[in-house]
């Protein structure tokens, strides 16, 4: 039987990694029904990594030793051969994040700073400078007086927006704080905070 169908590619065409850690990429979705798939070769710069499965563990010297040293953008190769011989190339991206996402807040409330039992509405807007479609997670914090704890109020993936919540059952103090946390799926995370006051007590009659 002749066969001269090569392999199917399948996997993620994409990884992102931060400087000083390692990177797991996984092909072993790939498929060659006819022959059955030999092996796979990853080439970075000039050197080439082998997996019998399509699995490659590469840690931070396995990437330097391929020329990746620093914030930005790389392409590798990856071959792979089935038992007759076919090969099919495909181009992997690899990306180094050093850059923490970017992220604003702002509070607005009645008599800003001074928040009474109206809403205190939060105004978020974050990005990631890198664009390298990784998905942002952002969550909304409130600190206590002293920064010694905090509540997540909610979290998100919307870059932009506005959050509202309520003060009414909260004890009176001038430097309660909401912390927006922006994180971009790498290791680096970034933030904004304001601080605010609450006065939920009503003026008394003398």
């Amino acid at each position: 039987m002749v066969d001269n169908t090569d392999p199917v590619f399948g996997g993620e065409t994409g990884y992102t990694t931060t400087e000083t850690s390692g990177m797991v990429l996984d092909f072993s979705s790939s498929s060659d029904e006819t022959a059955g798939i030999e092996g796979f070769e990853l080439t970075i710069g000039d050197q080439t990594f082998s997996s019998e499965n399509g699995e490659f563990e590469l840690s931070w010297n396995n990437l330097m030793s391929g020329g990746i040293t620093n914030d930005g953008e790389y392409t590798a190769t990856l071959i792979i051969t089935d038992n007759a011989g076919n090969q099919t190339s495909q181009s992997i991206t690899l990306n180094v994040d050093n850059v923490p996402s970017e992220v604003s807040a702002s509070l607005t409330g009645a008599l800003s700073p001074l928040i009474f039992t109206s809403p205190v509405t939060v105004q978020r807007s974050a990005s990631d400078i890198n664009s390298y479609d990784l998905p942002l997670s952002i969550s909304i914090e409130l600190w206590n007086e002293n920064m010694s704890g905090f509540t997540v109020l909610t979290t998100t993936d919307a870059l932009t927006g506005t959050f509202t919540f309520d003060v009414g059952g909260y004890t009176d103090a001038e430097n309660y704080y909401v912390k927006v946390v922006v994180n971009d799926g790498t290791d680096d995370a970034n933030d904004d905070t304001e601080q605010f006051a609450i006065d939920n007590t009503a003026p008394q009659l003398s």
